[in-house]
């Protein structure tokens, strides 16, 4: 199983429900940054791009990297995210108040 960090521009802005009922479609996925949503699977970057691209415009701009595991990352964010990006979680998202640094 792979990270994959996706994030996007969508401009101009427009309704983006089945971009987001795509990516929750994924076995597991995190999204507490707008814009921004991890998800974890066995797909390549290429295949989730493939399942992904249809909903995105020429006018958009899209980054989907991977975060290897061991990576290490630095920031803050619900100390739910930070679980989901040690795989202990198998879907997180916003709501939650507060953040936790974790380096």
């Amino acid at each position: 199983e792979v990270i994959h960090l996706i994030s996007y521009t969508i401009n101009p802005k427009r309704d983006i429900t089945s971009l987001v009922a795509e990516l929750q479609h994924s076995p597991r996925w995190m999204h507490y940054l707008d814009e921004t949503w991890g998800i974890a699977s066995r797909e390549s970057r290429q295949e989730l791009w493939g399942r992904l691209s249809p909903h995105f415009r020429a006018t958009d701009r899209v980054l989907i990297t991977d975060l290897p595991a061991g990576a290490g990352f630095y920031g803050l964010l619900p100390q739910a995210a930070w679980d989901w990006l040690r795989g202990d979680g198998q879907r997180a998202s916003g709501g939650e108040s507060g953040g936790t640094e974790v380096s």
